[in-house]
């Protein structure tokens, strides 16, 4: 609440997301590449854009902008918040504001959310990007992924490799995806 009344205009605050595993069920590679990926809120905040997983808003904030588009399988947060931004309101971050979120710790989960992810950015830009544009920005994201990766001090090498096999795994569904979508498939949301 401090942040928000210290930001004016406010249109949001996000907090700190922490992610906590909550099943037995699991694999160490798969987690530990959604604690090095996911859920970044101070970057996002940096670019002007928020996770709902932490999000604060006046309700006439969400109402002046129609809420969240609900005919998007995935990233209604990043559009709500590009639009918040573009307004003119604030996007604050509130790192003691904090929220624990599970993390998606086996390949299935991170398959499930990289569709999901990859249908709802088609529906949001589809006519804007050609198949070859996607296959090119797709090629893009996962070798910055790989670079960050590669130089990420936190890891250990061994960490690194498991980690890469996941990024690569993902990389290839995401490749096929967009190629599906292209083809006439119905982007997902389950």
């Amino acid at each position: 609440m401090a942040a928000a009344q210290s930001h004016h205009p406010i249109g949001i605050v996000a907090g700190r997301i922490d992610l906590f595993r909550d099943s037995i069920l699991y694999s160490a590679a798969c987690e530990q590449y959604e604690r090095t990926y996911a859920f970044d809120q101070e970057k996002n905040v940096k670019y002007h854009h928020c996770f709902t997983a932490n999000w604060i808003s006046p309700r006439s904030v969400l109402a002046s902008h129609g809420g969240f588009d609900a005919t998007l399988k995935s990233g209604g947060d990043f559009a709500l918040s590009q639009a918040i931004h573009e307004s003119g309101q604030q996007i604050v971050y509130a790192p003691d504001m904090v929220v624990s979120h599970p993390v998606r710790a086996t390949l299935h989960e991170l398959v499930h959310k990289r569709r999901r992810v990859i249908g709802g950015r088609w529906m949001m830009r589809r006519r804007r990007w050609a198949l070859l544009q996607w296959l090119l920005i797709c090629s893009r994201e996962a070798a910055g992924k790989a670079k960050f990766l590669l130089f990420n001090a936190r890891l250990t090498p061994t960490e690194k490799l498991k980690v890469g096999g996941v990024l690569a795994v993902l990389t290839l569904v995401t490749l096929a995806e967009v190629f599906r979508i292209a083809c006439g498939g119905v982007p997902r949301r389950a």
